[in-house]
């Protein structure tokens, strides 16, 4: 990854990096493939689950490159024991708590452009398509305290 995040390294590039005598080198065109897929994954994905990432800056150059552009709504869920310190306070966004951090590294820092939306794991009946994504919904994000509890509510 270049570490602006917006494009891959090229294969002269990653093998500068790595070095000519790394015996991985040749595995260039499958490392790139996963990237590749990745993105491609990603900005077609209506729902995104972080499960126990504590989402460090050294993850921002790969995140942006999988989600810089991504536009139209999208579900955002957070599963991660942190969650529970967080889980009654009043901005459900805090910029320390997970759901805070997520939202703001792929929005502003990743250049997301997606309308966050909770999972639809939370809502208790039908769901309208016009709700969906409306202009004027606040940005929200699905948190899960533990893997078992994220296992339980979105599989």
């Amino acid at each position: 990854m270049h570490e602006n995040g917006s494009r891959l390294l090229t294969s002269e590039e990653f093998v500068s990096i790595v070095g000519e005598d790394w015996q991985h080198r040749s595995l260039y065109p499958l490392f790139a493939g996963i990237w590749d897929r990745a993105r491609r994954e990603v900005q077609s994905a209506d729902k995104i689950s972080l499960v126990g990432l504590s989402l460090g800056q050294y993850l921002e150059p790969g995140l942006r490159y999988l989600f810089e552009g991504k536009s139209g709504p999208i579900q955002l869920v957070i599963a991660n024991p942190e969650n529970e310190r967080f889980k009654d306070h009043q901005n459900p966004l805090h910029p320390n708590s997970p759901a805070g951090r997520a939202y703001a590294m792929l929005t502003k820092r990743c250049g997301m452009r997606s309308r966050v939306l909770a999972s639809f794991s939370e809502y208790d009946g039908m769901v309208r398509k016009d709700d969906v994504g409306r202009e004027d919904q606040d940005p929200a994000v699905t948190c899960h305290e533990s893997f078992r509890e994220f296992i339980e509510a979105e599989m």
